[in-house]
């Protein structure tokens, strides 16, 4: 088994007028990979992520992680079913929850335009 462990932060002394310090952190313990980590180039056309429907007694997490483009500026689109669900920038990373209906829900990467190099994996987490 394998551990996720994720910490999400936002500073800033400016932003909303006072000083701001938010932390969350947590940690998941992997049960299995329904898609393993894995590598691709994506095009315009529509790349599905999840190609393998989590276990029935599980739930899933699609990792996705935004590894450049053609040009700096190049926007992957992440799509559900078939609507645009998030656009991640050069260097972004999504941990997106799948829940318990996976199978019936796809989940899809598009680039804006050319090519973009596009690292994702859907992990398993057993129900307790």
């Amino acid at each position: 088994m394998a551990t996720l462990t994720t910490t999400v932060g936002l500073t800033s002394t400016d932003l909303f007028g006072d000083n701001l310090s938010l932390t969350a952190s947590g940690s998941i313990t992997i049960s299995g990979a329904s898609n393993a980590l894995q590598n691709h180039s994506i095009t315009t056309a529509n790349y599905v992520l999840n190609p393998v429907a989590v276990q029935a007694d599980s739930r899933g997490y699609l990792f996705v992680r935004h590894r450049g483009g053609d040009t700096e500026d190049q926007l992957l689109k992440i799509v559900v079913t078939s609507t645009v669900f998030g656009t991640m920038a050069s260097g972004e990373v999504a941990l997106i929850p799948l829940g318990d209906r996976s199978g019936t829900i796809t989940y899809s990467a598009i680039a804006s335009a050319g090519t973009c190099e596009v690292e994702f994996g859907v992990f398993e987490v057993t129900n307790t």
